[in-house]
C-alpha cells in the first residue's frame, strides 16, 4: 500500500506537552489529537468559522480526511509504533530490554512483524541498532528559565526540555485524503503552521519547521486478521465501536490540555480525555470520532480528535 506523508523539518527547538511531564520534559513525537489541534487553529485564521465548523462536523460522521500520530524520520529511514505487547513474551535474548522499552521500531522490522513473520535473533541484533540509532535523529535539552512573581517579584528557576533535531531529520505523518481536500484545506493550514508553528511555548520561536509532501509504500499482508492503530482513537459509540475491545489489545492514554480564544481571550483547561494509544490493535477496523467538548464561554466549538487512522496486519499468535 502506497501512503501520502508529510515531513516535518524542524528549523527551530520543539516542545510537546503531555498531561504529567509539565514543562520539564517533552514528549518525542506529535500526538494525532495534537496535531488535528493544531491544523484546525490555522483553519480558524483562514476561512469563516461557521464553515470550518461545518466541515469538522461533516468530517466527524463521514470522514473525508484522517492523520496518523507523527513518528521520527532519519533521511529515507522511517519509524513506527510497535505493536503493544507483541515483544512482552518473546524470547529477544539480551536485547530484550532495550526492544521492549522502545516506543518506535525500524521500518523493516515493522513491516515484517506486521506481515506475520517471525524475527530471529539476527531481526532482534538489527533491530536493537536502529532503536540505539533514534538517539541520532535529536537530542534533549534543558533549558533553565527564570518565573517571575508577580505580587512579591521573586525569581524561581525552572527548566524546560525541547528537542533539537539533526539535519536531515525530523518528524512526518500519514494522511488520508480527498484530493480536494488535501489541497483546500491541508495544505493551506501547513502553510500558516510552518510559520506558527507547532507545540508548547511557541511565543518563544519554538516549534517552526519546514514541510515536505512525499509518499511511503507499506507491504500489508491481504489475509490480515487485525488492526494496527498509528494515532489516538475514540471509539464511536453510535457505531457500536465499544464492542471493539472484545478481541484486540489496548492501552489508553490521558489527555487534556488548554485551550486559547483567540477572538475573546479567553483560556481554559480542557477536559481530561482517554483515548486508546498508537501500536493498539483489533480484530475489527477501528473507526473513530471528533469529539465536540461543548464549552459554551467560548465563541467557537472545541473540538477533540478521535478518529482512527490503522493499517492492516496478520498477527500469528503462536509468533508472540
Amino acid at each position: 500500500m502506497k501512503f501520502k506523508i508529510i515531513k516535518l523539518y524542524f528549523d527551530s527547538m520543539l516542545h510537546i506537552g503531555d498531561i504529567g511531564f509539565g514543562l520539564e520534559k517533552s514528549s518525542f513525537h506529535i500526538y494525532s489529537d495534537t496535531l488535528f489541534g493544531a491544523i484546525a487553529n490555522a483553519w480558524f485564521l483562514l476561512y469563516d468559522k461557521i464553515e470550518v465548523e461545518k466541515f469538522l462536523e461533516m468530517n466527524s460522521e463521514k470522514p473525508k480526511f484522517k492523520i496518523s500520530s507523527a513518528f521520527p524520520f532519519n533521511n529515507s529511514q522511517y519509524y513506527l509504533p510497535k505493536l503493544i505487547g507483541y515483544f512482552d513474551f518473546v524470547d529477544t535474548g539480551f536485547l530484550g530490554k532495550n526492544i521492549r522499552k522502545a516506543e518506535f521500531i525500524d521500518f523493516l522490522s515493522f513491516e515484517k512483524m506486521i506481515n506475520g513473520s517471525k524475527l530471529d535473533q539476527n531481526d532482534y541484533s538489527k533491530l536493537s541498532e536502529a532503536i540505539s540509532n533514534l538517539n541520532e535523529i535529536y537530542k534533549t535539552i534543558e533549558m533553565p528559565k527564570n518565573a517571575l512573581d508577580r505580587q512579591t517579584n521573586m525569581s524561581n528557576i525552572y527548566y524546560l526540555e525541547v528537542l533539537k533535531f539533526a539535519k536531515n531529520c525530523g518528524l512526518y505523518f500519514f494522511i488520508d485524503s480527498d484530493n480536494d481536500v488535501y489541497k483546500e484545506w491541508i495544505i493551506p493550514a501547513l502553510k500558516i503552521l510552518q510559520d506558527e508553528g507547532i507545540g508548547g511555548k511557541r511565543s518563544w520561536g519554538n516549534g517552526l519547521f519546514k514541510f515536505k509532501e512525499d509518499t511511503l509504500s507499506i507491504k500489508t499482508p491481504d489475509d490480515a486478521n487485525f488492526y494496527e492503530t498509528l494515532s489516538l482513537f475514540y471509539p464511536d459509540i453510535n457505531l457500536g465501536e465499544n464492542l471493539i475491545f472484545q478481541n484486540g489489545f489496548w492501552v489508553f492514554k490521558k489527555r487534556g490540555g488548554w485551550i486559547y480564544d483567540r477572538s475573546s481571550g479567553i483560556k481554559a483547561r480542557k477536559p481530561r480525555i482517554f483515548l486508546i494509544k498508537e501500536g493498539s490493535f483489533f480484530s475489527k477496523e477501528p473507526k473513530g470520532t471528533i469529539l465536540d467538548l461543548n464549552f459554551s464561554n467560548l465563541n467557537h466549538k472545541i473540538y477533540h480528535y478521535g478518529l482512527c487512522f490503522s493499517l492492516p496486519i496478520k498477527l500469528v499468535i503462536n509468533n508472540v
